[in-house]
């Protein structure tokens, strides 16, 4: 199968049945799930999002037989041989830019886009998968992503928050932008995209 990306914004009661769906027919090898975490010196947090996002996937009828947390109780060489052996890496929420840190320090980005693995990356964690990543409040707000798919998303995206859509609208005269709602999903395989839920394109 063709390698599988999932960029998410955010789900505050699971996966929704259309997302839930895509994942039980296209994420069939469910053996090892690699959690990254966005800051590797939070650890209670990253063990927290890390069980509630397994517990989606087990809700959603794609559980996966285990799973693990890459922060900074494991070393760096631990995290890559995590990562080498995992079905699936799912890069979490938080701040995109502590969490790319870690990703060059340790040398999982680079893994990461090596692996054949699926990817899936929630707010913070999609953003980065990007070959451009968008994030408003870093100067500057774009910068050079994983590299993952051609596409750049802005995650929890709010139209009455004036300051954030006058973000986008800037930044995408140069580099389209698809702004995406909660609940909402961006799937990439095999060179086709497939949108789930609320997500606005700038510039339409």
């Amino acid at each position: 199968m063709p390698r599988l990306l999932g960029f998410f914004s955010g789900f505050p009661q699971g996966f929704p049945p259309e997302v839930a769906a895509f994942l039980r027919e296209h994420l069939t090898q469910r053996e090892r799930l690699a959690f990254v975490t966005s800051n590797p010196a939070n650890h209670a947090k990253a063990d927290r999002h890390a069980a509630a996002l397994n517990d989606y996937f087990a809700k959603a009828d794609v559980p996966f037989a285990r799973y693990h947390v890459l922060d900074g109780r494991i070393s760096f060489a631990h995290a890559l041989q995590l990562t080498a052996e995992a079905d699936c890496v799912f890069l979490m929420g938080g701040s995109p830019a502590t969490q790319m840190q870690y990703l060059h320090e340790s040398g999982l980005a680079r893994a990461i886009a090596g692996s054949q693995a699926a990817v899936l990356g929630l707010s913070a964690g999609a953003i980065n998968m990007a070959k451009t990543s968008f994030d408003e409040t870093q100067s500057p707000p774009i910068y050079a992503g994983l590299g993952l798919a051609d596409i750049i998303i802005h995650p929890h995206f709010d139209p009455e928050k004036r300051d954030e859509l006058a973000a986008i609208q800037q930044v995408s005269a140069q580099h389209p932008i698809y702004a995406m709602k909660d609940e909402s999903a961006v799937f990439v395989q095999n060179g086709q995209n497939t949108f789930m839920g609320k997500i606005a394109k700038f510039p339409s």
